[in-house]
């Protein structure tokens, strides 16, 4: 779905606010949530339950418009839900950190390597939703090919280096493609060994900074992923994934790691 709707839903959010007197913070308190949140909604980045968008309705004395543009937005996403914020932050992002400790980063997967986990994860969809689904995600990584890409920072568990997604070919496929890319600079990649003794972290982990917000952070579970906002939990994030950092492979060594398990994976099996 396009952003548009999200930027007149953020647009029209803040002009009825200041229409009513209101800051982000009194508005909050009166609805529930922060005024840092409302911020977010109010730039696009953030998508707002419709259970919040009735209350600014009742505050905002809006009829039912919010809550009638919110109902737009949730008419069947391009992704599922929960990808759809994280996929506009890291459009706005200024730096993206990443630790993947099972798979390939959806902003990094080939077009291959992510039909197949989609296929996977999405079996009760239809050729064509699996495909749009495919399509959705592939264009996340556009964003390293355009004129001023974000700082990327990728680590990877050694365990994605060691197991097949959708067939031998695709995994070395998409590893080659991400030595280019660390070759290129559109990012810079780590691998956390099995011997390098750090435990791994306990889920996918994204950080992102911005020029104009807070950074913010997400964690993924079994039910989806998980944004962070409160500046205290995201610099606890950031403090273990600088841990994982600092014990994880150099770059250099990194991308040999990377280059011998492509080539594993071209070997006959």
């Amino acid at each position: 779905m396009s952003n548009n709707v999200w930027e007149v839903f953020g647009s029209e959010l803040s002009r009825h606010r200041e229409v009513a007197g209101l800051t982000r913070q009194e508005l909050g308190r009166r609805v529930l949530c922060s005024g840092s949140y409302i911020g977010l909604l109010e730039a696009a980045s953030r998508r707002p339950a419709l259970d919040l968008a009735i209350r600014f309705d009742r505050e905002l004395r809006s009829g039912n418009r919010f809550a009638r543009i919110c109902q737009a937005l949730t008419d069947r996403p391009a992704e599922p839900d929960h990808f759809l914020p994280i996929a506009d932050l890291q459009r706005r992002a200024a730096t993206i950190s990443e630790y993947a400790p099972t798979l390939v980063p959806p902003l990094l997967q080939t077009e291959p390597y992510a039909r197949a986990l989609i296929r996977a994860a999405q079996a009760d969809r239809s050729a064509q939703e699996i495909e749009e689904l495919v399509q959705s995600r592939v264009a996340r990584g556009r964003l390293l090919e355009g004129p001023t890409p974000p700082t990327v920072w990728v680590i990877l568990d050694e365990s994605v280096l060691m197991r097949p997604i959708g067939s031998r070919a695709v995994t070395a496929a998409q590893l080659r493609c991400l030595v280019e890319l660390a070759e290129r600079r559109r990012l810079v990649l780590q691998v956390l060994t099995y011997e390098s003794g750090h435990p791994p972290m306990e889920g996918p982990l994204t950080l992102l900074t911005f020029p104009d917000r807070p950074a913010m952070a997400r964690v993924e579970s079994a039910f989806g992923g998980h944004l962070i906002d409160r500046p205290e939990n995201v610099a606890r994030l950031r403090g273990s994934y600088d841990y994982v950092r600092a014990a994880a492979s150099s770059p250099r060594d990194s991308l040999e790691l990377l280059r011998a398990a492509a080539a594993r994976f071209d070997e006959p099996s």
